[in-house]
């Protein structure tokens, strides 16, 4: 499980930068930004595996900003993760979006080292359905993979559990976006459900509002220089 309420002890330069940028937007944008930042969760991140259309990889990225999902790993094995802005509506701009290099089972194993649960959807051979996630499948991973083909053969051998989406109609699948967002909506409910607090560390939820404001406030880094600027 990953730990959670540990003190908060954020540098206080950062704390003064913070209240810096904020007082070039309203209020109302700054309650947005810091309840966004409180309902942002590690305990569901999403892994997708050669998406094709710019137009699945945006809607993708919408729905994992909508429940609070702020780690998306992409691996472009053979083809280019490239969402459409115009359907993406700027939600990449609020997701850590981490390309990955490394193979599918290498990425796999250094996410388990850290406590993940690895799930990997699909259409046959699956352990679960959808609706048997529960609480004990947490913190985890779910992966997504091309819309034709799925995922690959690695990246679903390696997972710890095959998960599918049951089908009551002649199509075999949902398109790949409809699919994260019936899975990103169940295990919302899951985590607003359970005993624990999936919610960022004080520290966590300070340092993502400063990344945020950064990238909210016109001209930022002329406000609040790095380091490097300063010297």
């Amino acid at each position: 499980m990953i730990n959670k309420h540990m003190q908060g002890n954020f540098d206080r330069t950062t704390t003064e930068k913070i209240a810096r940028l904020k007082t070039f937007l309203t209020e109302e944008r700054i309650n947005k930004l810091e309840h966004v930042v409180s309902q942002r969760s590690r305990a569901v991140s999403v892994y997708l595996e050669n998406i094709h259309q710019p137009h699945n990889a945006s809607a993708v990225l919408r729905s994992c900003d909508a429940f609070g999902v702020q780690d998306v790993y992409v691996r472009e094995e053979h083809n280019v993760f490239r969402p459409n802005p115009h359907v993406s509506l700027g939600s990449s701009k609020w997701l850590t979006l981490t390309r990955i290099s490394d193979s599918t089972e290498a990425f796999y194993i250094a996410q388990k080292k850290k406590g993940y649960t690895i799930i990997a959807t699909t259409l046959s051979d699956y352990d679960c359905t959808i609706d048997e996630i529960n609480e004990s499948h947490f913190p985890a991973i779910v992966a997504f993979g091309n819309e034709l083909k799925g995922l690959s053969d690695t990246a679903i051998s390696n997972a710890d559990y095959r998960m599918h989406i049951p089908m009551y109609g002649f199509v075999e699948s949902f398109n790949i976006s409809v699919s994260v967002a019936l899975v990103l909506a169940q295990l919302r409910k899951i985590l607003i459900n359970s005993s624990q607090d999936w919610s960022f560390t004080p520290d966590e939820q300070h340092a993502l509002l400063f990344d945020w404001l950064k990238k909210d406030v016109h001209k930022s880094h002329y406000i609040v220089p790095d380091k490097t600027e300063e010297s």
